[in-house]
C-alpha cells in the first residue's frame, strides 16, 4: 500500500493515469503469481480464463419461479421508484 501510495504521488501528476501505483502493483502481482507459479505450486486460487463479449439477453424475472416473491419484488420496485422520483422533484423544485 505505500508503494502504491508513493508511486501515484511521484508519477501521478506527470503521466495522465489515474492511479498509476495501483496498475503497477497489479501488473507485478500477476507477473509474480506466474513467475512463482504460486497457482500449481502452493495452490493460490487464480482467476483464469475470462469470457469475452457480453452474455446473451435474458429477463431477470424469468429465473424467478415462486410468483409471489415476483409480486413482492414488483411492489418495493415501484415503491423505490416513488421515492426517488419525489427525491427528484424536490431537487429540482430547489433549484428553479
Amino acid at each position: 500500500l505505500f508503494f502504491s501510495k508513493y508511486i501515484t504521488a511521484k508519477y501521478g501528476s506527470r503521466y495522465k493515469i489515474p492511479d498509476p501505483g495501483a496498475i503497477i502493483l497489479v501488473l507485478l502481482s500477476v507477473g509474480l503469481v506466474k513467475w512463482l507459479e504460486l497457482d500449481t505450486k502452493y495452490h493460490v486460487d487464480v482467476v483464469g480464463e475470462t469470457p469475452s463479449g457480453f452474455p446473451s439477453f435474458r429477463a431477470p424475472w424469468s429465473e424467478i419461479e415462486d410468483p409471489k416473491l415476483l409480486t413482492k419484488l414488483l411492489v418495493d420496485a415501484i415503491v423505490i421508484a416513488a421515492v426517488n422520483y419525489i427525491l427528484a422533484m424536490a431537487i429540482a423544485k430547489s433549484f428553479a
